[in-house]
């Protein structure tokens, strides 16, 4: 009989290759770049989809929390734009690509096609992905290490927040806005006891930041 994987290892597994490929497609040629990307969204995907079946219960739709959703979302895009406009960056936390596809990428329907693909991972992919790993995962299981899985989702000791909180923040170049967004997120988790809501308000905030970046050209963002 095979070794069952710990029921950690599917909330784990798409967040572990998100932040792997990330870290290599930095180091590969602009032109290369928007073929790296696409391949990470992919694997994130169907390494999502391959772990979902231990998770997606608990992303049933609490229909209720909708509108507090989309209003947390937008406050939480308020508070990155602004928050990060007045905190200085340090160097350990590094940069992201800053890719501009109107300047990187010269044929206009790849470009059309990248921009779709961006807008894809960063309001989709990315907040199931972190909200399953920050969320559901990391804050049950520093609040209970034994039985994080008996941990309701929304309940977390003091000690649970603080360290997911700080975490979240030093693993963005935007740590200040970071710190911001997850002590945001962890509210909104403890007041609806809702993956869906912090899901739904992570996607709002990405949306709206990807809007800002293809308006403003704000592409130290991306």
């Amino acid at each position: 009989m095979g070794r069952v994987l710990p029921r950690g290892f599917y909330y784990v597994l798409p967040m572990g290759l998100f932040v792997a490929f990330t870290t290599v497609e930095g180091l590969v040629p602009r032109s290369v770049y928007p073929f790296a990307y696409l391949l990470k969204l992919l694997l994130v995907t169907a390494a999502l989809a391959f772990c979902a079946p231990r998770w997606i219960n608990e992303f049933r739709p609490a229909w209720t929390t909708l509108g507090l959703g989309i209003l947390v979302g937008m406050l939480g895009f308020a508070l990155w734009i602004t928050l990060d406009s007045w905190t200085p960056h340090v160097a350990f936390l590094g940069t992201r690509t800053a890719f501009n596809p109107y300047e990187d990428i010269s044929e206009p329907g790849w470009r059309a096609t990248f921009i779709v693909i961006r807008l894809l991972g960063i309001a989709l992919i990315v907040p199931v992905m972190e909200e399953v790993f920050w969320r559901s995962f990391v804050v049950r299981y520093i609040t209970n290490p034994e039985a994080w899985q008996t941990v309701r989702i929304g309940a977390f000791t003091p000690f649970a927040l603080g360290l997911s909180t700080l975490l979240f923040g030093f693993s963005h170049p935007e740590w200040l806005a970071a710190i911001a967004f997850a002590l945001l997120m962890t509210w909104l988790c403890r007041a609806t006891h809702s993956l869906f809501a912090c899901t739904v308000a992570h996607a709002i905030t990405n949306l709206a930041l990807a809007i800002y970046v293809l308006k403003t050209g704000a592409w130290s963002y991306w």
